[in-house]
């Protein structure tokens, strides 16, 4: 394209580089809920079935197995006999951290916005730079 009409849409791309943040919290919270709705229904079916089967415990065993002795320790140490209600407590918050990460990834723009999104995405990156340091020393002589 070239003209006037890459001028408008370069400043419309401009105007479209940051979603509304009501957008984003929207997403993040959608990641959260279908998160705690995934972990309720695992440990639902473990509650129906066996509760030994309970995702969140076989999660956290291979966690605090896979821990080094000092930090279990640690651990210990710290939180006393609520080291467990802490690393649920902690758990729950990973999970949720890692499940609005995901909510705001799987976030869908409107088709009809695809473009825009695209053309501000490329100007952003049009600015970057290949920043490797110089040469020090040339072709080794065979």
């Amino acid at each position: 394209m070239t003209g006037a009409g890459t001028a408008a849409t370069r400043t419309e791309a401009s105007s479209m580089n940051t979603k509304a943040p009501h957008f984003t919290l929207w997403a993040c919270a959608a990641g959260i809920v279908a998160a705690g709705l995934g972990v309720a229904a695992g440990e639902l079916a473990a509650a129906l079935l066996s509760p030994s089967l309970s995702p969140v415990s076989a999660v956290g065993s291979v966690v605090i197995d896979g821990m080094p002795a000092p930090v279990k320790d640690w651990a210990i140490g710290l939180f006393g006999t609520a080291d467990k209600v802490a690393f649920l407590v902690s758990m729950a918050v990973v999970i949720a951290v890692a499940a609005a990460a995901a909510g705001m990834i799987d976030d869908v723009c409107d088709p009809a916005q695809t473009r825009k999104y695209v053309i501000a995405a490329l100007e952003m990156l049009s600015s970057k730079r290949d920043s490797n340091p110089p040469k020090k020393h040339g072709n080794l002589p065979l």
